[in-house]
């Protein structure tokens, strides 16, 4: 309110000289730009003449006044100019706006606050419409800094006139009072918590400690609790007697406390136990203070206590409970965070702390939205903030960054959390590493382009294999059992790649997949091609690899693209091109070569890659987590392969 009232006596003070045109010019056109520390340094630098305020030789007399005032001032000002309403401010508003600073200088107030605009802009509206504006106390969702943040101001708009008694511009004389707010905020929900604690107990009663005459006296309520007999406490007893009744183990405690409030005169407040006889503890708070005679001896200490057992046994409830709650969010397999009503995260399990590496002082409040990748914070910030708004669940994926600085994929979701008398307390939520998944729906949009791919490849296989069949061919009855075994051999290939479960199967008894080999997997997927001419362009060398069900598919897509491939451009194009295979197992991996010869010349290695090619090398890496080289050699294609064994057998 201080600042508020500053505020008001200099805009009474300034208006007059801004107004009042008879208002000698100043004998240096620059000198109102002087001084100003930082941001008197950058208005000098500033190339006004790419603004619309012009120069600084033309600016009005009411905006050079002000300016000169705002520079001179350490108070946050600043000043809007003009339609565009172009900003200039002082070194106090700099801090104000965050990373937004220097940049906003000269810049439209519209583009400064583009964030906030909806509440600030008509407002600001008001002041160009001539009417002076007094704000004690006004909350925005910033983003200046990078992240949404709550922030309140104190601040005034006056609208300030030209000449010609038209409103030019408008001055603000601000504050920020988030810090002050939000301390405000804890202090009062702490104040509650007591005021409730305290209702919840009950009053004691009171003392009065005679500390010359060591005559204790205080009501029979607070004798009882003690252990004294009333009458005595009414009569006045000793200091000793009451002792008795706290606690052994906090006696000393409180003897210390009581002499130290004597010696410093500082307040004395304490919580302890009381022992009764038959066995019952209680706990007390006790408050009280030191009196002093007019030589400054010791006199009086009088005091009240309130019985807070309740409030203990609760408080021991709720820590009870969020250790349990703390043991099993820190063991389970997923991260655990809670917010508070205003949206601050006061609690991440240790799961979060592993996983991205952040620390609590980091992380907690809204510092979590730094491990979230940069293109998702803003909108998943927003996304929080909206929902805790409206105080409803919510469910999003994000980008999360992993303590060795890789991105995972993740689900946040999280449902609001209401006291029993329906009060919004924030949130409960949990972060998930979904990432595989998000492979997996990847491979599975793979494999959908590869069923549409595989079709336009069979009709291309089949078109190659009745041209190069027709050319060989005497009569159309050779043409004919020529391509009924050519297309037998690839269904054979087929049934190898999804075998069927047995005739059981329609009754329940669900049979294994039949077992297969490397070799049999290769003969059936490329016998169309070995088939095609009596010489066999297609040699297979190496020893017996079992070949497990879940690999069989995959591996046969790879093996099945590569054979298409050559047929289309590589050593099976033509009549006289070779394939040879070969493989080996060298410490528990299979290393499988595919070498072409005698198809057409390579100049040079292809500049594009096509789904066929992607999709052999998506296989091998991320299905079977193995490496694949090419070597574009002038006489043919050689492609080695390297697959870990315990990948095939699955």
């Amino acid at each position: 309110m201080e600042d508020a009232e500053a505020s008001r006596l200099m805009e009474v003070a300034v208006l007059p000289s801004l107004s009042s045109p008879s208002a000698p010019p100043t004998s240096e056109p620059m000198s109102f730009l002087q001084g100003g520390g930082e941001m008197g340094e950058r208005m000098r630098a500033y190339d006004w003449s790419t603004s619309p305020l012009g120069c600084p030789e033309t600016w009005p007399q009411p905006l050079r006044t002000l300016v000169a005032l705002m520079l001179g001032s350490q108070q946050p000002m600043f000043v809007a100019w003009g339609p565009e309403r172009v900003m200039l401010y002082n070194n106090g508003y700099a801090p104000m706006c965050g990373q937004r600073h220097p940049a906003a200088l000269g810049k439209s107030f519209a583009d400064v606050w583009y964030d906030i605009l909806d509440t600030i802009g008509p407002i600001l509206d008001r002041a160009y419409a001539g009417e002076p504006i007094q704000m004690d106390d006004i909350t925005y969702v910033m983003h200046r800094n990078g992240y949404p943040e709550e922030t309140h101001f104190a601040f005034s708009y006056t609208p300030v006139r030209d000449e010609s008694g038209q409103v030019a511009g408008m001055f603000c004389a601000c504050t920020e009072t988030t810090q002050q707010v939000l301390a405000q905020r804890a202090l009062v929900r702490t104040q509650e918590r007591l005021s409730h604690a305290l209702s919840a107990s009950g009053m004691i009663g009171t003392w009065d400690w005679h500390i010359p005459t060591d005559t204790f006296y205080s009501d029979a309520r607070f004798a009882v609790m003690f252990s004294v007999d009333p009458d005595k406490a009414e009569a006045g007893a000793h200091l000793a007697d009451y002792l008795a009744g706290i606690h052994p183990e906090d006696v000393g405690r409180i003897e210390k406390a009581i002499d130290h409030a004597i010696a410093t005169g500082e307040k004395y407040t304490q919580q302890y136990r009381l022992l009764h006889k038959d066995g019952t503890i209680r706990w007390v708070e006790a408050q009280g203070q030191c009196l002093y005679d007019e030589t400054g001896k010791p006199l009086r200490f009088p005091g009240a206590a309130v019985d807070i057992t309740k409030a203990k046994q609760a408080d021991l409830a709720i820590r009870e409970s969020e250790a349990r709650f703390r043991n099993l969010a820190d063991n389970a397999p997923v991260m655990i965070w809670v917010t508070e009503p205003d949206g601050t995260c006061t609690y991440l399990s240790r799961s979060w702390y592993e996983f991205t590496g952040q620390v609590p002082e980091k992380a907690l409040g809204f510092g979590w939205l730094d491990a979230v990748h940069p293109e998702d914070r803003e909108w998943s910030g927003d996304v929080f903030l909206k929902a805790n708004a409206k105080r409803e669940a919510f469910q999003l994926e994000y980008r999360l960054r992993r303590h060795d600085g890789t991105y995972r994929w993740s689900i946040d979701a999280a449902a609001p959390r209401f006291s029993e008398d329906g009060a919004f307390l924030g949130y409960v939520g949990s972060v998930i590493d979904i990432t595989h998944r998000k492979a997996a729906e990847q491979f599975q949009s793979l494999l959908l382009h590869e069923l549409n791919h595989r079709v336009k490849n069979l009709f291309s296989v089949t078109g190659s294999l009745v041209a190069m069949s027709a050319r060989s061919a005497k009569d159309p009855q050779e043409l004919a059992r020529t391509l009924e075994g050519q297309i037998s051999a690839m269904a054979r290939a087929n049934d190898l790649i999804l075998p069927d479960r047995g005739e059981d199967t329609e009754q329940g008894n669900n049979q294994e997949l039949r077992g297969t080999t490397l070799s049999d997997l290769l003969q059936a997927v490329l016998r169309p091609y070995l088939e095609r001419l009596e010489a066999s362009p297609i040699f297979l060398e190496g020893p017996t690899v079992p070949i497990g069900e879940s690999a069989v598919t995959s591996l046969a897509l790879v093996f099945y693209e590569s054979a298409a491939n050559a047929m289309k451009y590589g050593a099976l194009s033509n009549s006289s091109g070779q394939v040879r295979i070969s493989w080996a197992i060298r410490n528990d991996n299979l290393d499988l070569r595919w070498e072409e010869k005698g198809g057409p010349t390579i100049a040079e290695p292809p500049t594009r890659r096509g789904f066929g090619s992607r999709l052999v090398e998506r296989s091998i890496k991320n299905q079977f987590y193995g490496t694949i080289e090419y070597q574009w050699l002038r006489e043919g294609l050689v492609m080695q392969m390297t697959v870990p064994m315990e990948h095939l057998v699955r």
